[in-house]
């Protein structure tokens, strides 16, 4: 099957796409606590992830990551990038056909692999190692949400911590205490969060500290806006003996 790649051209994708499935994306960031405890459910159960996400996902790994799934035990179903990071001895150990070499330099390759899952269409990806190196890729990171955000609901993960953008409505599923921040670039108005110890009512929220580091009231909080684009970042309590990163 041929899909688009970053700019509009054909690039060779080495299977047609399955129907409505999720996405797991590793890239070579920083992978904490919870992190590691996803990518070892996936091992040991064959595909269950945690909350919200489908059975057997897509593993999909940025080049400089396909080490790390090999060393758990986990083989990628695609590995995408330029390879400038994927070492001779890791490459030999992945299937030919999970390889998918996108040498395009004005793109990174966490953008790459966000495209690749889309193209298997994906619509719900899950994203970790994709924040904590480097300020410029944790950045840039946040950035591709806001840029794919009406084509796929894309979540990055870091430790105990979830990322994502909401552009009209959602409900926020976690527990009483949990932390909830919304962050914006850009006018989002007609902000509503209900079910949190400070809610908002027609807010507009732009640059600036206004959002951030609320409390869920319950087990759960609703989220609306009028127009616009907001970054929400949910904290959750770790398990007992678990850091709260």
């Amino acid at each position: 099957m041929a899909g688009r790649d970053l700019h509009g051209k054909q690039a060779d994708s080495p299977c047609d796409p399955p129907p409505a499935r999720d996405a797991l994306i590793v890239a070579n960031g920083s992978l904490l606590a919870g992190d590691m405890r996803m990518l070892e459910q996936r091992r040991t159960s064959g595909g269950e992830s945690g909350p919200g996400m489908a059975r057997s996902p897509l593993i999909v790994a940025t080049d400089g990551a396909a080490a790390r799934l090999v060393r758990q035990g986990i083989v990628p179903d695609l590995v995408v990038g330029d390879f400038d990071s994927l070492a001779p001895a890791v490459r030999a150990q992945l299937p030919p056909e999970s390889l998918v070499h996108v040498p395009d330099q004005n793109s990174c390759d966490l953008e790459k692999a966000i495209v690749a899952a889309i193209d298997h269409g994906c619509r719900r990806i899950t994203v970790v190692g994709a924040l904590g190196r480097r300020w410029d890729h944790s950045l840039t990171t946040i950035s591709l949400l806001i840029r794919y955000s009406n084509e796929a609901h894309i979540e990055v993960r870091h430790g105990w911590t979830r990322i994502r953008t909401v552009t009209h409505r959602i409900t926020i599923t976690g527990a009483a205490g949990d932390r909830i921040s919304l962050v914006n670039f850009g006018p989002a108005r007609g902000v509503t969060l209900t079910g949190v110890a400070w809610p908002l009512d027609g807010a507009t929220i732009g640059p600036g500290s206004l959002g951030v580091s609320n409390r869920m009231a319950a087990a759960s909080a609703e989220l609306s806006l009028d127009d616009g684009c907001l970054i929400v970042c949910h904290q959750s309590k770790a398990p007992r003996g678990r850091p709260a990163r």
